[in-house]
């Protein structure tokens, strides 16, 4: 799902008291999910397929932020939560883990006029922080955003859904 998501946001504290924190538009945005097995072939020839196992899920969200604030460079460099009123980032400086971690959620209408919704439970973001100094990457810093296993259900995940959820309106 590759696009511009015009509505893209944080929620702190998910299950027991959400506040949502927005992150803006993000221009390229790309939502990635991946899977990959692990196959086990017999010793017979020609080789079959004797079991195949997942062994790694993912998902994503990359693309470019266009609102640049202070909350949004707490959450990408992770030294204190997306909601710290302070408008000072240091780099380097907290050992913040698991209170930097938000649910992350977009949605955008694509080409065919159907909505997108996307929801990652728990969050976290890694990658470079980079802010660019051409006139027109001013506004604009890439952002890519992991899912944690939340099969645990400390931010709304669960077992049988453990990353997140992905809904669109059109059948």
């Amino acid at each position: 799902f590759a696009g511009e998501w015009p509505r893209v946001y944080a929620i702190t504290d998910p299950v027991s008291s959400p506040v949502e924190v927005n992150l803006g538009a993000v221009k390229d945005g790309v939502l990635r999910t991946g899977r990959e097995e692990l196959n086990f072939f017999g010793t017979d020839f020609p080789g079959t397929l004797e079991l195949s196992a997942p062994i790694s899920v993912t998902m994503q969200f990359a693309g470019t932020a266009h609102e640049l604030t202070y909350g949004l460079l707490h959450f990408l460099v992770g030294d204190a939560r997306i909601d710290d009123a302070s408008q000072y980032v240091y780099p380097g400086a907290g050992c913040a883990f698991s209170d930097i971690d938000v649910t992350l959620r977009g949605e955008r209408v694509n080409c065919d006029g159907h909505m997108i919704v996307f929801q990652i439970h728990q969050a976290r973001a890694s990658g470079a922080v980079e802010i660019g100094a051409n006139p027109s990457d001013v506004i604009g810093t890439p952002i890519e955003v992991n899912a944690l296993d939340d099969s645990g259900g400390v931010f709304g995940g669960s077992s049988t859904a453990p990353l997140g959820w992905i809904w669109t309106s059109k059948v």
